[in-house]
């Protein structure tokens, strides 16, 4: 009987079928903050050994200078440089401060424009980084509101407008991930202006947003950000997302929020420090509410992690020695399962990273502390800890000043690790298998990207910029992904405990156990927890389909003992001659014996056994069917009897 393709595919190789797997978003990434002034610094970065990628912030004014008319210059210089690097690319697109003037209504140009206006509300506000501590002045900034509809419609024809020219320009495929951005103030992180200050000047953005139309309230925010990443979903499917946030209470005063302190019924929240009620600034009408600010991220997040399901991660600016890595951010990967990542801290002069003194009193960094700074992102809870960031953003001086410390970070984020108990025989939970046996590997950073071996007559021993070792021996690999890896077990491998471990780009990680016997015979299935197995008329057994007694059945498994014709590791199984299983086997259909006619490889496969049998007289329903290889039995799944 020929064994049908889609027994791979069900069983081998089922991340396989994954289309255009999204691209592989670890390692040090170098930050343009200040891309006119730092060209040359940003270039020079990029050449640093260790130096993985570009994050790319661009302001949405200087894309899109007028209504409908875009500006591609620089978009495609840094494309074309990271392309040349084979470096990855996050674009971030910035609003808030880079919203266009267009956007709103004339004569917000100037008196002297003469292209359209789109119409939006504008909103006008002081805002002053981390709630004016240390500040001496305050900025001006006119946004729209995230839900104002002209808002809404002229940033999605952005995102399609860039999406389009990258796909025109061949620059599409080397974008690795995109920023969720649009509710912004004056960085690509998720906030809106929220000040209420009277130094360093005096501004009040609580009463502006209630006085908006409609005015700011937390519902209202979600809705407007359901709107946007639907928007960022239309427009690039399959990449990657991230998400910059400000945690509520966060800063160095411990007073700055991401959004406006406001209730649902309109009231503002008083916030935690003493508040004058004579305070012209302080004047939050209609009321206030005195209760503690709840966490204004975690709906958005929560949103966003559904919609972008193992496809989002969560980052934080601002590492400090001086204290942990934010917690909000481990928060987010615990709760909502997202990725993280964190940028370093830019409080020299918004242009290198302080290693001493926090923002007040920054004080430089050697090779040694700023290597301290990185691993204080790349392991949030510490290296004993498997939770581990997925990136971290650099200043182009800081990469260029400390090169062995930036490669030694770049290795650290891409170790690959093995999880607790993660070696087992391909397609069930033992961590036994035999030798030829196919196995599975789970964990995290197993591999750059998603590869898989299709076709050939052979399995090749590398597959992207993975390797697995068995005893020190390479073994031959179907899949290799991030979190899986399927490999076949070397038929050299000696009986006992083995140890088997992963070499994803060049970097190995630690070995993890896998016991090695003379079969582990596993019954492959599907769905619930049925046998796979193809009936005398080629179809598959199932509940309603099931196989007439007296028939032929093919059932599939793996695990096999030695064979009479041995295969080479790596190598198909040949149709003739046939090779057949040495060790006794047997099969038992709701605990009848099955008369076996042959058990051995199915030709064609890698480590696929199939057992043809003639099924024993039992009335129609569903029964257990066991095999057992040298007196060691299978697991027991389901097969469907007919009349």
């Amino acid at each position: 009987m020929r064994t049908p393709r889609w027994i791979f595919l069900l069983t081998f190789c089922s991340p396989c079928l994954a289309q255009n797997p999204p691209a592989d978003p670890r390692g040090i990434y170098v930050y343009t903050e200040h891309l006119a002034q730092d060209a040359s610094l940003v270039t020079q970065a990029l050449s640093v050994a260790g130096v993985d990628g570009l994050t790319l912030l661009l302001g949405w004014a200087s894309l899109e200078p007028s209504r409908g008319s875009f500006s591609w210059t620089e978009l495609d210089q840094w494309m074309s440089t990271a392309v040349q690097s084979n470096k990855k690319v996050a674009l971030a697109i910035r609003a808030g401060q880079d919203t266009p003037c267009w956007l709103f209504q004339a004569p917000a140009c100037g008196a002297g424009y003469s292209k359209p206006y789109a119409g939006a509300t504008p909103l006008s506000f002081l805002v002053s980084p981390r709630e004016g501590v240390g500040q001496s002045t305050c900025n001006p900034e006119t946004i729209a509101a995230p839900w104002d509809p002209v808002f809404q419609s002229e940033w999605a024809a952005l995102l399609g407008a860039v999406a389009a020219h990258l796909k025109s320009a061949g620059e599409y495929q080397a974008l690795t991930s995109v920023r969720l951005t649009g509710i912004n103030r004056t960085t690509s992180e998720l906030r809106l202006p929220a000040e209420m200050l009277s130094s360093p000047c005096t501004t009040n953005s609580v009463a502006t947003w209630l006085a908006a139309d409609p005015p700011f309230r937390s519902a209202t925010l979600l809705s407007a950000w359901d709107q946007l990443t639907t928007t960022f979903l239309t427009n690039f499917p399959d990449k990657l997302f991230g998400v910059e946030i400000i945690p509520t209470a966060s800063g160095d005063s411990n007073l700055e929020y991401p959004f406006p302190a406001i209730d649902d019924q309109g009231c503002a929240y008083q916030p935690p420090w003493p508040a004058d009620p004579q305070d012209p600034n302080y004047k939050p009408t209609p009321c206030l509410n005195k209760s503690a600010t709840p966490d204004q991220n975690a709906p958005l997040l929560a949103l966003a992690s559904q919609r972008f399901a193992n496809r989002l991660s969560v980052s934080y600016q601002n590492l400090d020695l001086s204290q942990p890595a934010q917690p909000y951010v481990v928060y987010a990967a615990q709760a909502w399962g997202t990725a993280i990542g964190f940028q370093t801290n830019d409080y020299d002069n918004l242009q290198r990273a302080a290693c001493s003194g926090g923002s007040a009193k920054p004080g430089p960094c050697t090779s040694s502390s700023y290597l301290a700074l990185l691993e204080l992102g790349i392991f949030p809870l510490g290296k004993s800890n498997p939770l581990r960031a997925e990136y971290i953003e650099v200043l182009p001086p800081d990469a260029i000043s400390f090169p062995d410390a930036v490669n030694q970070a770049h290795r650290e984020l891409l170790i690959p690790q093995i999880s607790a108990g993660g070696v087992i025989i391909h397609a069930g939970t033992s961590g036994v298998a035999s030798p030829g046996s196919l196995v599975d590997i789970y964990g995290s950073n197993l591999a750059g990207a998603a590869a898989s071996a299709m076709g050939g007559s052979s399995l090749p021993e590398t597959l992207g910029d993975v390797q697995v070792l068995v005893n020190g021996t390479p073994a031959p690999l179907i899949y290799a992904g991030p979190q899986q890896i399927v490999f076949q077990l070397p038929y050299e491998t000696r009986l006992g405990m083995a140890q088997v471990a992963v070499i994803s780009g060049g970097v190995s990680g630690a070995a993890a156990p896998l016991s090695v016997q003379r079969a582990a015979p596993l019954v492959l299935t599907y769905g619930a927890n049925r046998a796979i197995a193809v009936n005398s008329d080629g179809t598959v057994n199932g509940a309603g389909n099931g196989a007439k007694p007296g028939s032929f059945v093919t059932a599939y498994l793996i695990g096999s003992g030695p064979l009479d014709n041995p295969i080479l590791t790596g190598e198909l199984a040949p149709a003739s001659p046939l090779s057949h299983e040495s060790l006794p086997t047997t099969m038992k259909v709701g605990g009848s014996p099955a008369t076996v006619q042959f058990a051995g490889m199915a030709p064609g496969f890698v480590g696929l056994m199939q057992l043809n049998f003639v099924l024993p007289t039992l009335p129609p329903g569903d029964y257990p069917v066991e095999v057992a290889i040298g007196g060691i039995s299978s697991n027991q799944p389901l097969l469907a009897v007919s009349r």
